[in-house]
Parts: structure tokens; C-alpha cells; sequence
């Protein structure tokens, strides 16, 4: 099992988060870059089955990255990862709907609000 935070700054990463700058599109190509590279350092791993698994805003990043290496094995012949499906839990699949919108839903639901507010 291996971890990847992402997107650069957070986690166990040092520095500032402010010097990063990033979107779901570059993080997508930072992690497919940490993927190979892994396996590059690793190429006695390549052949076994790559499962991507997260949470919450995973629900955006791991589609994205499994994307990715599937873009990178058509381009790679020789470096393919064996991708073999994903698994998300409790993803956000869309900022807009999955956010603030649902929150007070979520909250209300669990109790963390009452009905007057």
C-alpha cells in the first residue's frame, strides 16, 4: 500500500502551503508524474494490479488520475501501469453540489443542526 498526498503543500509535506498553486487538472498530471516515477524506482512492482482508493475530495483526484494512466499506457506501450479500478468512499464528484450545498442537509441529518437554523 502506498500513500500520495496531494495536491503539493498538504499532509506530511513541508513549507508553506501558500507558495502552491495548483488545480484538479494539474494536480492530475503531478500525480500521474508521481505514479510513474514510483514505478520507475520500483519497475519490479509494475507488473501487479494498481488499485487507486480515497476519500472525500478523492472523489475528484482518483477518477483523474486513473484517466491519466490510462492516457499514459496508450502513449507508454513499454512503461503500462496495470490500472484495475478504483474505489471511492463518500466522494465529492462535484464542488458545486457536493460542498456548502449539502452540508446543511448533512448536518441536519446527523444532528450537528436543529430545524430553527
Amino acid at each position: 500500500m502506498v500513500y500520495m498526498e496531494s495536491p503539493a503543500g498538504v499532509g506530511y509535506n513541508e513549507g508553506s502551503i501558500l507558495k502552491y498553486s495548483w488545480d484538479d487538472e494539474s494536480v492530475s498530471y503531478d500525480n500521474l508524474n508521481s505514479t510513474v516515477q514510483f514505478f520507475r524506482r520500483f519497475p519490479e512492482l509494475r507488473n501487479k494490479e494498481l488499485y487507486l482508493s480515497g476519500e472525500s475530495y478523492a472523489g475528484i483526484y482518483v477518477p483523474y488520475l486513473a484517466l491519466r494512466i490510462l492516457e499514459w499506457n496508450d502513449l507508454n506501450p513499454n512503461e503500462k501501469i496495470n490500472l484495475k479500478g478504483i474505489m471511492i468512499g463518500n466522494g465529492v464528484t462535484h464542488w458545486q453540489y457536493d460542498t456548502a450545498p449539502a452540508l446543511v442537509e448533512m448536518a441536519y441529518a446527523h444532528g450537528l443542526i436543529d430545524l430553527e437554523l
